[in-house]
């Protein structure tokens, strides 16, 4: 194949020949299912068509518009951008509800698209985190840390940086782990109601009634809802410091999380004596979201087996 190049001046054109080199075009796709599928750039009209067991290269028709890649396969869509990894489910019901999966990921330097009728497959394409064999995994958990800078000649404390945790977190049973945090809202709520029974633990009253629709034994820590569907709760705390670190053949996964963190000044006749501290935001923002933490960062690097471009 060859690659053309046009770049368009005041008073010329240039047109620039070149051998085709894998990565040139925006992607590679691959139809690796019983059905066909059209792909098109998103804005134009032209349609091409993908048979089974069949691939081609893209390019773009047009590329002062938008620069997204749009599918069907029956009577399901999709798009992409070309530009990161991913691994979809796509559900179509002219062929009888069948379940498709597209896969887009780097094979060398080429971005590659994949439709695919076989999970194990698609996920093998993926390379999805899951499937990686870990070789190493460390989590550090730190309640809080304080930190005090003094300053020795003048025998004075200068200032003083904490670290430590979180309020109070109300989270419900969700698939045999907590993982579901409540609404700031609610759990003001369920602290008030939790705060009533430690005055009176031994009240004959097991349910103690939260909203119109919840309830609470705070005895047994069950929650009722709606139709008496019963989940448990957990009353709990996220620690001042928590890092995971992991590793496999192909990535490195890092997350950090720092939940209160505050510096105060201690020298006298200050003009700030806070310098640093996390203002809450306003309630009519936070009423209806879960809490989240002062800093959080997560970051995973993959580099592939089939590629050397390493993707963060």
């Amino acid at each position: 194949a060859v690659s053309v190049s046009v770049t368009v001046a005041e008073s010329s054109v240039v047109v620039h020949l070149t051998p085709f080199a894998p990565g040139m075009a925006p992607a590679h796709i691959i139809n690796h299912t019983e059905h066909s599928v059209k792909f098109w750039q998103k804005g134009g009209h032209k349609e091409v068509e993908l048979r089974p067991r069949e691939s081609a290269m893209f390019t773009w028709a047009d590329v002062t518009k938008n620069r997204v890649l749009e599918y069907s396969c029956g009577d399901a869509k999709g798009e992409d951008t070309l530009d990161q990894g991913q691994l979809l489910m796509i559900i179509d019901s002219v062929f009888f509800g069948r379940f498709l999966y597209f896969v887009s990921f780097l094979n060398g330097r080429q971005r590659t698209l994949l439709f695919e009728s076989d999970i194990s497959q698609a996920s093998e394409a993926s390379g999805s985190w899951e499937r990686d064999k870990i070789s190493m995994a460390s989590e550090v958990k730190l309640f809080g840390v304080g930190v005090s800078v003094v300053d020795n000649m003048a025998r004075k404390e200068i200032l003083y940086m904490a670290i430590s945790s979180s309020a109070v977190l109300w989270e419900a049973w969700c698939q045999s782990i907590f993982v579901q945090a409540f609404n700031v809202a609610l759990m003001e709520l369920l602290e008030t109601k939790y705060g009533e029974y430690m005055e009176n633990p031994n009240d004959p009253v097991q349910w103690v009634g939260v909203t119109d629709t919840l309830s609470v034994d705070f005895k047994n820590m069950i929650m009722k809802k709606k139709k008496n569907k019963e989940v448990k709760l957990r009353r709990c705390f996220e620690k001042g410091i928590w890092a995971s670190f992991g590793q496999s053949k192909e990535r490195q996964k890092v997350h950090i999380k720092l939940n209160h963190i505050q510096i105060d000044n201690q020298l006298d006749a200050c003009v700030f004596p806070c310098m640093l501290a996390a203002v809450p935001p306003p309630r009519s923002i936070v009423q209806d979201n879960a809490p989240k933490p002062f800093l959080e960062l997560s970051m995973i690097k993959r580099q592939s087996e089939h590629s050397s471009v390493p993707e963060v």
